[in-house]
């Protein structure tokens, strides 16, 4: 039987690593103070979110009640379309921090190097761990205002109706 180390432990490993050090940035350099600020800017960055449909509960429902869910959809464009260019200046303020993790640098290749890992197995775990940090961003800032978005503005709609809702506002500012 071969080795006792598997190939996925290499890539387990390198992937944890790789994820870890999209929260170092030059300007903390090596202390865990961007760590615990990260989540608190994540945190901030999703407030916009969660307010944005309750300042705008009652206009919505009056709107709803009077003019239909056509009316509705079409009023509450303008506040969509400033949580979306919010999420797209967010990702790239996030990206601006995180940018020098993307690419190997110094200290990647001297500790990578004498590894018995394939370059294969390096973008790979390198892929997955920008997989990983997308996937922690989008969620943590969108999944709520999804959720409130979509409940708020099906109030007079159907349970089927609030599901696509929240589920098209997270795909949409997903991909913004």
């Amino acid at each position: 039987m071969g080795s006792s180390a598997e190939p996925s432990d290499g890539f387990k490993a390198l992937t944890g690593a790789f994820l870890a050090r999209f929260f170092e940035s030059d300007i903390t350099a090596n202390t865990d103070d961007l760590k615990g600020s990260f989540f608190w800017l994540l945190a901030a960055l999703a407030m916009p979110g969660l307010f944005i449909p309750w300042l705008m509960v009652f206009d919505w429902n009056l709107i709803g009640m009077i003019h239909g869910p056509i009316a509705l959809r079409e009023a509450s464009r303008a506040e969509k379309a400033f949580y979306l260019g919010f999420a797209m200046i967010a990702s790239g303020f996030l990206t601006t921090i995180t940018w020098s993790s993307l690419l190997p640098d110094r200290r990647d290749t001297l500790i990578l190097g004498a590894l018995p890992v394939t370059p294969k197995t390096i973008v790979q775990a390198k892929l997955a761990a920008l997989g990983g940090y997308i996937l922690l961003v989008a969620v943590s800032m969108h999944a709520m205002a999804a959720f409130f978005f979509g409940s708020i503005l099906a109030t007079n709609s159907g349970g089927i109706f609030a599901v696509r809702g929240m589920l098209a506002h997270f795909a949409a500012s997903c991909a913004a």
